[in-house]
C-alpha cells in the first residue's frame, strides 16, 4: 500500500516538476529507476536545451533533497572533486528538489581503484565533511562511485549539518538501518570508521588515516 503511494506521489511530482523546471531552461523530465523509489524519495532525470544530462532527487518525507542541496552545496566551497555539482534546489506543496550532475560510473567495490588512490580520497573526504560540518552517516559502497577514474561520494539524503535542524526523531527506524555494517554501533555514525571498513573489504586490512596517508605521501607521491 505504501509502495503505492509513493509512486502516486512521485507521478504528481513528476508533473509539477515538468512544468517548473521548463520555466528555468530545462526540458525532458525523465522518470529515473522508478524500482528504487522509496520513503518519499524519487528520482528523475532532465536536460538543459543543449544537450547536458542532469540528475534530480525529491523527497517530500524526511527532507532528504533539502540535506541534499545543503551538503553538496557546503562542500562546493571547498572542493569541487568529490562530489556531484549541484545547481538547484526547488520546494513545493507536492515535495521538494534538488537538480545535481548527472553522473555514471560502478561502485568503487566492483572497479579495481588503487590502495593509494582510495587512501588519498578517504583523507580528502574526511577533512572536507570536517571543514563543511557534515556527517554522512551512509558512507557505504554503493554510494561511492568511480567516474572517470575518480570516486565521488553520493547521497548525502540522511545527513548530519552543523547543529541539525531537522527533526530526525520521527524516522528512528529508517536510522537504525542507516549506514548498514559500516557504522561503529546501533544509532552511532563516524564516517572515517565507515571509510576503513570499505577499506578492508577491499583491500584486506583496515588503515588508520593518518600513519596509512603519510606512507603513501613518502612513498608514492601521493597529495592531499
Amino acid at each position: 500500500m505504501y509502495r503505492i503511494y509513493y509512486i502516486f506521489r512521485g507521478l504528481v511530482g513528476f508533473l509539477f516538476l515538468s512544468i517548473n523546471l521548463r520555466k528555468k531552461g530545462y526540458c525532458k523530465v525523465r522518470l529515473f529507476r522508478v524500482s528504487s523509489w522509496h520513503h518519499g524519495v524519487n528520482y528523475y532525470t532532465c536536460q538543459s536545451r543543449n544537450g547536458e544530462k542532469f540528475f534530480i532527487k525529491s523527497s517530500g518525507i524526511y527532507s532528504a533533497a533539502e540535506r541534499e542541496y545543503l551538503c553538496l552545496k557546503r562542500i562546493s566551497y571547498i572542493t569541487n572533486n568529490l562530489t556531484p555539482a549541484v545547481y538547484h534546489y526547488i520546494e513545493s506543496a507536492v515535495g521538494s528538489y534538488v537538480v545535481m550532475q548527472y553522473l555514471e560510473g560502478e561502485s568503487v567495490s566492483q572497479l579495481n581503484v588503487s590502495k593509494e588512490n582510495f587512501l588519498n580520497f578517504s583523507v580528502k573526504v574526511v577533512e572536507t565533511l570536517e571543514k563543511a560540518k557534515i556527517i554522512h552517516r551512509d558512507i557505504r559502497p554503493d554510494n561511492l562511485i568511480v567516474c572517470d577514474e575518480r570516486v565521488i561520494l553520493i547521497d548525502f539524503g540522511w545527513s548530519v549539518i552543523g547543529d541539525n535542524n531537522f527533526d530526525d526523531s520521527r524516522h528512528l527506524e529508517s536510522l537504525k538501518t542507516l549506514g548498514g555494517n559500516y557504522k561503529p554501533g546501533l544509532l552511532k555514525w563516524n564516517d572515517a570508521y565507515s571509510l576503513s571498513i570499505i577499506q578492508k573489504e577491499i583491500y584486506g586490512y583496515s588503515f588508520d588515516l593518518q600513519s596509512d596517508f603519510e606512507y603513501c605521501v613518502k612513498h608514492h607521491g601521493v597529495t592531499n
